[in-house]
């Protein structure tokens, strides 16, 4: 399937996001129809990185993660919702985008203050800060620290 996105389009990045949610679907479907083997969990990421400077050096960035491999690295790696989350689907919603948790989409859970977040929101948000929109900790001075002793 060919997609052409316009990237000067103020909407683009909400096209590429529907485009990815859209394979991720069919992946889930395929799935669902070899149910009766063992069950697999498959986790794709896709990155999109536009830069107009690209003679910048990526490490003199400001405090921020730079990626969602460096999140993992350091929260640890998203964990798939599943049937039997039910007070986590029936009850609870992401504290970023306030939309319900869902079935057969990823989470996030901060070791910080214990919040869930949806995992696109939150590495969305960590991509700009490097703090807890919560309760403000600071992933990365905190592992510049440890990194540093």
């Amino acid at each position: 399937m060919n997609h052409d996105i316009n990237l000067n389009n103020p909407h683009a990045l909400e096209e590429i996001q529907n485009i990815l949610n859209e394979f991720q679907d069919n992946i889930l479907q395929i799935t669902n129809l070899n149910s009766n083997e063992q069950e697999n969990r498959y986790m794709i990421e896709f990155e999109f990185i536009v830069d107009h400077q690209i003679n910048e050096n990526i490490d003199n960035l400001p405090n921020f993660f730079k990626n969602s491999k460096e999140i993992n690295e350091t929260l640890g790696k998203a964990i798939y919702i599943k049937k039997n989350d039910i007070d986590l689907i029936n009850k609870e919603e992401c504290p970023i985008c306030f939309e319900p948790f869902c079935y057969k989409k990823y989470k996030r859970k901060l070791s910080c203050c214990s919040n869930t977040y949806h995992k696109t929101c939150i590495d969305k948000w960590l991509k700009k800060n490097s703090s807890c929109p919560n309760c403000r900790y600071d992933f990365l001075e905190k592992k510049d620290n440890i990194e540093e002793n």
